[in-house]
């Protein structure tokens, strides 16, 4: 098969065949929806069906998880905002020499006490979303994380955040996990 590039022509007419299938989704956020159409597109590789499948558990998770299809934005979430400049969760402005993300979560920084799992799964949804808007190949080359330990305590961990994001890593998030390291140096 040949490889479809992206933005041409042949992938807005894939991803516009994948919204029709998702009416109510478009009409309540069409932004969102085509921004993830594509991004679930490329992440299986243009495979229409897989990335149907992919878009749909997208959606569904989204608005189970965080109550509905609104866009998160800093200025209007204080958590949000907070979160943000704690440095929990930050990707490196340059990419990988191989094309991925790298990823820097310094757990140190986290406060399950402050912010709930929720939150925080947001906040990490809000962090990966943005590399993505910044960078579409991404989706397809992938993500590297690096979760550094260096001054971390048990205090700074909330056993239900990773089970919560690996739930939507496996099934719903078009983002390909190339590697995940754990770091305490």
């Amino acid at each position: 098969s040949t490889k479809i590039e992206i933005g041409s022509a042949e992938e807005n007419a894939l991803a516009e065949e994948l919204h029709s299938h998702f009416p109510d989704q478009m009409k309540e956020n069409e932004r969102l929806t085509k921004f993830f159409t594509l991004q679930c597109l490329r992440n299986r590789a243009h495979h229409k069906e897989s990335a149907l499948k992919r878009l749909g558990n997208y959606l569904k998770w989204r608005a189970t998880t965080f109550g509905d299809l609104s866009d998160h934005h800093a200025s209007t979430d204080p958590a949000l905002s907070d979160q943000i400049g704690a440095a929990f969760i930050r990707v490196s402005p340059t990419k990988l020499p191989n094309g991925k993300a790298l990823v820097l979560l310094s757990m140190k920084n986290h406060d399950p006490k402050t912010f709930s799992s929720v939150q925080t799964v947001k906040f990490w949804h809000y962090v990966i979303v943005s590399a993505m808007a910044k960078h579409p190949e991404i989706a397809a080359e992938g993500f590297v994380f690096i979760n550094n330990f260096e001054g971390a305590s048990l205090d700074n961990t909330d056993i239900s955040v990773p089970k919560a994001i690996f739930g939507a890593l496996n099934k719903s998030m078009p983002v390909r996990v190339c590697a995940m390291v754990m770091v305490n140096p």
